[in-house]
């Protein structure tokens, strides 16, 4: 294993990222397939049908409505936040830009020829 890294070594930079890159995703690939036996083994996402669960379409279907209701009410408020940005618009004139002359805020010092030799 020793002659193996000591050979590696020597190989050029673009040949040893790609060896990174094949161990990376073949140990990748080892932990993923671990972990999903252990899933499939444990089964934690298994139904499981108890009685205390007989009204679960109800709650599934009142907190659909909820949902529904929680949108209905969001897209109710940016309409009319639409509405309020469109009456503003309307009761301002033309749009307009001003430029503004300031003092120099920089601490770049003024610039001067660059001179490049080669």
């Amino acid at each position: 294993m020793k002659t193996y890294f000591s050979n590696l070594k020597k190989k050029p930079e673009h040949v040893r990222v790609r060896y990174a890159y094949t161990t990376a995703g073949i140990i990748t690939l080892l932990i993923s397939l671990v972990w999903v036996t252990a899933l499939v083994v444990t089964k934690p996402f298994a139904y499981k049908n108890d009685s205390t669960d007989t009204n679960l379409f109800a709650e599934e279907q009142s907190a659909f409505q909820d949902l529904t209701g929680t949108l209905k009410s969001g897209l109710a408020n940016v309409n009319s936040g639409i509405e309020q940005i469109k009456e503003v618009g309307q009761n301002e004139g033309p749009a307009r830009l001003e430029i503004v002359e300031t003092k120099r805020s920089s601490t770049v010092q003024e610039s001067r020829p660059t001179t490049i030799s080669f």
